[in-house]
C-alpha cells in the first residue's frame, strides 16, 4: 500500500524536489500551493503525512496546522514542517507542535527522505 503525502508550499521548486525524492522512493505525493488549498486537500485526501511550509499565502502554515488538529483524524496524521524560519521561532508561534518534526530549508534530498521515513516508515 502506497503511503500518501501532501506537500503544502507556495514554492513550485519545493514541490518538484519532494515529488522527485519521495515519488522516486515509492510514496504517493500530492501538491497544494497555499494554505486554503492545502486545508481542503487534507480534508479530501486524509494523507499519512503533511509537509507544511509556514510562510505562504492565504493564511500561512500555522493556520493550516491549527485546522488539521481540529479534524477527526488530525491527531493521528504526521506533520513535518519544512521552512526557512528558525525552528525556535516556529515552535514559539504555534501552540501544540511539540511532537512535530521541523526540517530547515534548504535540506539535502537524503535528509528529507530520512525525515519522512522516520515519521511514516518506508513506502
Amino acid at each position: 500500500m502506497t503511503k500518501l503525502i501532501l506537500v503544502i508550499d507556495d514554492d513550485r521548486e519545493v514541490h518538484r524536489i519532494f515529488g522527485a525524492v519521495l515519488g522516486g522512493a515509492g510514496y504517493e505525493v500530492h501538491a497544494a500551493f497555499d494554505s486554503m488549498q492545502g486545508t481542503m486537500m487534507v480534508r479530501q485526501l486524509k494523507p499519512r503525512l503533511t509537509i507544511l511550509d509556514i510562510r505562504m499565502p492565504a493564511g500561512g502554515g500555522g493556520a493550516v496546522y491549527d485546522r488539521i488538529q481540529n479534524l477527526s483524524f488530525g491527531a493521528t496524521m504526521q506533520v513535518l514542517i519544512y521552512s526557512a524560519m528558525p525552528e525556535a521561532q516556529i515552535r514559539s508561534m504555534i501552540e501544540g507542535i511539540e511532537n512535530v518534526r521541523v526540517v530547515s530549508k534548504p535540506a539535502a534530498p537524503a535528509a528529507l527522505l530520512q525525515a519522512v521515513q522516520e515519521l511514516i516508515g518506508p513506502s
